[in-house]
């Protein structure tokens, strides 16, 4: 596809300086973007007591294809912590998306369609799964995605999904997304052979188990 950034006044669709830059910040995510798959949440159950969802699915006709500018343009850097069984690196991110692919998918439903936290974000580069955790704000939207009241680009902040049981993924969106040349069986024999050969080695001792906490009495 060929891509004009100069106005484009005799289409009608950059009627003034707001238009273009809205069309230009979207083809900019277009040519120079990453490729992701933003996942609109359906709420399936709500808990009125602290007015936050316990169940969600996520179908593949609420997902929609768009391009993303990352805040570095570097591989995640993350944060690493140490969870409670050992050393668990967790990934968080900024991305910015286009006002445009919101808007072109709200004129196709007829619906409003706006960023929320606890919609997913797939990104297809890396492969990982996100949840949105906040969405710009006018105090923290950097001056060069607004201009005035009008927004060029959303501020996403995410983290890394965690799966929750009470989550439905619909089979069709995780076909699509999720490789499944890995089955649960190569996962269960990822380290067969570490195992194997510390095994042949003869160091393990299983006459006895260790009494971490001494005798208890």
């Amino acid at each position: 596809m060929a891509w004009n950034m100069q106005t484009d006044l005799l289409q009608g669709t950059e009627i003034n300086l707001a238009n273009t830059l809205i069309y230009q910040t979207w083809e900019e995510s277009e040519i120079y973007g990453y490729p992701i798959k933003y996942i609109k949440a359906t709420e399936t159950q709500n808990n009125p007591i602290f007015s936050e969802s316990t169940a969600r699915e996520f179908l593949s006709t609420n997902g929609y294809n768009m391009s993303s500018k990352r805040d570095e343009d570097t591989l995640y850097t993350g944060s690493e912590v140490f969870g409670n069984f050992g050393y668990t690196p967790s990934y968080n991110q900024i991305l910015y998306i286009a006002v445009k692919y919101f808007t072109d998918i709200e004129a196709i439903t007829l619906l409003p369609f706006v960023p929320i936290e606890g919609d997913l974000i797939y990104d297809k580069t890396d492969n990982i799964f996100f949840e949105i955790t906040k969405v710009d704000t006018k105090t923290e939207t950097q001056s060069s995605l607004r201009i005035n009241k009008t927004l060029l680009a959303h501020k996403i902040f995410l983290k890394q999904f965690k799966w929750s049981y009470n989550d439905n993924f619909d089979t069709s969106l995780t076909t699509e997304l999720i490789d499944t040349k890995l089955t649960v069986q190569d996962l269960a024999n990822i380290n067969l052979e570490l195992d194997t050969a510390i095994a042949d080695l003869g160091i393990i001792d299983y006459t006895e188990d260790d009494s971490i906490f001494g005798e208890f009495k």
